[in-house]
C-alpha cells in the first residue's frame, strides 16, 4: 500500500477525539480497542465492548490510490492521547484560529505521522477547504494497531431503525456512573462547536422485559451506545 494522507481540521478533530476517547478500552489484553479507529468515510470510533462513542466529521480529505483498498486506520491509545492533549498553536505573529490548521495523517503500512499543518490564507480556507501552506507547526509519528477491529459503527441504528426502536417499557434500568462521566466528557469536548447537550434515547428490543442499549446524541456529529443494567425486583 502506498502512503494514504487523511486530513481534518484541526479545531474539529481535537474535540472529537476528546469525545470518542473515554470509550476506548483500558484493558491491554486487546490492544485493537485500546486506541480510536479511523474510518475511511470520514469518522472515528472507540469501544470497550460495553459503550461506543463515534463521531462523523464534517469534512475529511482522503488521498490515497484507487487499488490500494484503505478502508480506515486504527491509532494506539499514545497518538490519541497524543491528539487530544493538543492545544490552539500559538505563531509569532499572536494566537491565530484553530480554524486556520489541519490534521494531516500520512498512512503507511506499519507507522502514521501525524502533522499539524498551518493552512494557506487564500480561497476559502476558513469556510473549510483544506489550503496546504507547506508550514508544518507540530509532527510526531505513531505505530499503527494491528488486528481488526470490532464492526461496532454496524451498531448504531440509522434514522429508520431509530424511529422504529425508540421506547421504554416500565422495566427499571440503570446506567454505570463511570458511562455518564464519559458523556459528560463528551458535551464538555463539544461544547466550544456549540454542541454541548446530551440527549438520550432508549432503544427497545424483541422481549419487553429486556432493554436495549441507551442511545445518545451530542450534536449532529457525536453518538454513543450504553449498555444498561437491569434492576432486580426485591
Amino acid at each position: 500500500m502506498s502512503v494514504v494522507t487523511v486530513s481534518y481540521k484541526f479545531d474539529e478533530i481535537v474535540g472529537a477525539v476528546n469525545a470518542v476517547l473515554p470509550h476506548a478500552s483500558k484493558d491491554d489484553v486487546t490492544p485493537v480497542i485500546t486506541g480510536i479507529r479511523f474510518t475511511a468515510d470520514g469518522s472515528i470510533v472507540a469501544t470497550d465492548r460495553y459503550t461506543v462513542g463515534a463521531y462523523t466529521f464534517k469534512r475529511c480529505d482522503v488521498v490515497a490510490e484507487p487499488d490500494d483498498g484503505f478502508d480506515g486506520f486504527t491509532l494506539g491509545k499514545a497518538g490519541a492521547l497524543w491528539l487530544s492533549k493538543l492545544k490552539p498553536i500559538t505563531l509569532a505573529l499572536g494566537k491565530y484560529s484553530t480554524q486556520f490548521y489541519t490534521v494531516r495523517f500520512a498512512v503507511d503500512v506499519l507507522m502514521v505521522k501525524v502533522d499539524i499543518v498551518q493552512n494557506g490564507f487564500g480561497g476559502d480556507s476558513q469556510e473549510g477547504d483544506f489550503v496546504d501552506s507547506g508550514v508544518v507547526e507540530a509532527s510526531s509519528t505513531f505505530p499503527l494497531v494491528g488486528g481488526n477491529y470490532p464492526p461496532v459503527m454496524h451498531l448504531m441504528p440509522d434514522d429508520a431503525r431509530l424511529a422504529a426502536e425508540l421506547g421504554i417499557g416500565s422495566t427499571p434500568i440503570s446506567l454505570k456512573t463511570d458511562f455518564l462521566v464519559r458523556i459528560d466528557k463528551a458535551t464538555k469536548a463539544l461544547s466550544e462547536r456549540g454542541n454541548g447537550t446530551a440527549k438520550f434515547r432508549f432503544l427497545s428490543t424483541d422481549n419487553p422485559a429486556k432493554p436495549g442499549p441507551v442511545f445518545v446524541t451530542v450534536g449532529d456529529n457525536f453518538r454513543a451506545l450504553i449498555q444498561p443494567n437491569l434492576l432486580l425486583s426485591r
